[in-house]
């Protein structure tokens, strides 16, 4: 059953919630609200829990003046028991990611592992940039062998990767190792925000 899946997941990893939200400091001067989404936790899928922390994290964006990072990963929505609910966050994160870059706030959407179905289809493909966390990252709605399967052909190696998306304009930047993507991101939001325009992003 699925409530009983639920309660070995919770006790597992620790976690309530597929998303976790956190607020502080990037450097002594720049804030963030960083959202980070467990690939443990039920492939990180999206469901009433998972759209209450985004909103959560939109309202804290909006409230602290702070751009919003998200680490996102996942295979979309979550549809066992709560599948129409699950489905029902997609718009809801949607409107709360609108309501965030109505304030003028970034929004920055990092690609980590793999992103796929509902959740490319919503609240990731509205960010104000979109990032890649790795070469082997992926950005897809449904993967190479649906691709391959529905258009009868071979899709290339690097199909739906992060260097394929971005050579067909789906992405700002790759970040090729994790252990830069802090120096990174401190970096483009300084110049962003207008706080150190002395920064300069290598390739």
């Amino acid at each position: 059953k699925y409530k009983d899946k639920l309660a070995k997941t919770r006790k597992r990893t620790g976690l309530n919630s597929a998303v976790s939200v956190a607020y502080g400091k990037l450097t002594e001067n720049l804030n963030a609200v960083v959202v980070a989404s467990d690939f443990s936790y039920f492939g990180a899928s999206t469901g009433p829990d998972e759209g209450e922390s985004i909103l959560y994290a939109c309202s804290k964006a909006i409230l602290t003046s702070s751009p919003m990072v998200v680490f996102a990963t996942g295979g979309g929505m979550r549809m066992q028991i709560p599948g129409a609910v699950s489905l029902m966050q997609m718009p809801r994160t949607v409107l709360g990611f609108s309501e965030v870059k109505k304030k003028n706030i970034p929004v920055i959407v990092i690609v980590d592992n793999v992103v796929a179905g509902g959740i490319s289809a919503s609240y990731t493909a509205i960010g104000d940039f979109l990032f890649f966390e790795g070469s082997k990252s992926r950005f897809m709605f449904a993967g190479p062998r649906v691709a391959a399967n529905a258009s009868n052909t071979k899709p290339p190696e690097n199909f739906l990767e992060a260097e394929w998306c971005m050579s067909h304009g789906h992405g700002d930047y790759l970040i090729k190792k994790r252990k830069d993507t802090k120096d990174f991101l401190v970096k483009f939001l300084n110049i962003i925000l207008k706080k150190d325009q002395s920064s300069i992003i290598g390739e």
